[in-house]
């Protein structure tokens, strides 16, 4: 796990940082057009075409949840070598709570 700010920002820049400001800048666009009196039927349809954009934009991000199908793989092989019965049901229960929490932090990430 990485810890230091330098090299999470430094892969960041490198990865997602060019499709988080697109959308943004597309976000941004579309509030000034829509405020400086352009015709609604022109802002409707650019509206459209953002919001197709942001839905693909999610569904690739949606992608990088791949990792965690190998993460829960990786994790499988290592509960079959578990002997103990308490530490079996112990990371049985974190396991599943950490499935909760990225479900719900997919979920909030989707809205």
């Amino acid at each position: 796990l990485e810890m230091r700010l330098g090299a999470i920002a430094s892969r960041y820049l490198k990865t997602w940082f060019r499709m988080d400001a697109s959308v943004v800048a597309l976000d941004l666009t579309l509030a000034t057009i829509s405020h400086s009196g352009q015709s609604m039927a022109l802002g409707v349809a650019r509206m459209g075409k953002t919001m197709r954009f942001v839905r693909v934009s999610r569904f690739l991000k949606m992608l990088r949840l791949v990792r965690v199908l190998k993460l829960l793989a990786i994790l499988e092989d290592t509960f079959g070598m578990i002997t103990s019965g308490t530490t079996a049901a112990f990371l049985s229960i974190t396991k599943l709570m950490g499935g909760v929490a990225v479900f719900a932090h997919f979920i909030a990430c989707s809205w």
